[in-house]
């Protein structure tokens, strides 16, 4: 896991009202909005993430401390070895909808997921538990199940590039991936009612798969 990268997004609140102050699709290219060089979108630089730089890049592009950091991936103050009851009542709460998790296990998240949580507590983060909401804080969330409901959806809705043609086996790719499009701004429509504007703008029309 530690070759991969993942999406960050930065929010923040004023009362009631929520937008996104910054984007990326790599940690890299989000640490890289600090000195406004251009994100790169189409093939983003995988890599490990540097917890103290992705913070320092919040506070000077927010202007202030990030209060609440969420990562979607198991996080614990136990050793993670399986299936959790909170990943047992979220795949049968939303199971039907094609929205269940993943199966945890002690390689994933494993080091990855170790390390990230002991950096995040070495900034001053606290994972945030039943007992233990302090601030800052560190929490776990499963966005496809925020989606679904986000969406007043029966079925989460489709929206990785490479399942294109499991997602819709009678479809000539160009097609699959014209629908998957749509997908996407259905999906943008939702979260700009939430947050507003983004901050990228969708394809006009499907991306290429080479």
């Amino acid at each position: 896991m530690g070759r991969s990268s993942s999406a960050v997004a930065l929010l923040g609140t004023s009362g009631s009202e929520r937008h996104v102050i910054g984007v990326a699709p790599c940690y890299a290219g989000f640490i890289g909005l600090a000195d406004a060089r251009q994100v790169e979108w189409i093939k983003p630089p995988g890599g490990a993430p540097d917890v103290a730089q992705l913070l320092a890049t919040a506070k000077s592009l927010a202007g202030a401390p990030v209060d609440v950091v969420a990562i979607d991936m198991p996080m614990s103050t136990k050793m993670i070895g399986g299936y959790r009851i909170a990943d047992r009542k979220l795949s049968s709460a939303f199971g039907a909808m094609q929205a269940s998790t993943h199966t945890p296990s002690v390689d994933r998240p494993g080091c990855h997921g170790k390390r990230m949580t002991t950096e995040f507590t070495q900034a001053g983060f606290h994972l945030a538990t039943v007992k233990n909401r302090a601030m800052p804080s560190l929490v776990e969330v499963y966005p496809l199940a925020g989606l679904v409901r986000l969406m007043s959806v029966s079925k989460r809705s489709a929206y990785k590039t490479a399942k294109t043609s499991r997602y819709w086996p009678d479809l000539s790719l160009p097609q699959g991936m014209s629908r998957l499009v749509d997908n996407w701004r259905g999906i943008e429509a939702a979260l700009r009612l939430e947050i507003g504007n983004l901050g990228f703008e969708l394809p006009e029309s499907a991306p290429s798969l080479d």
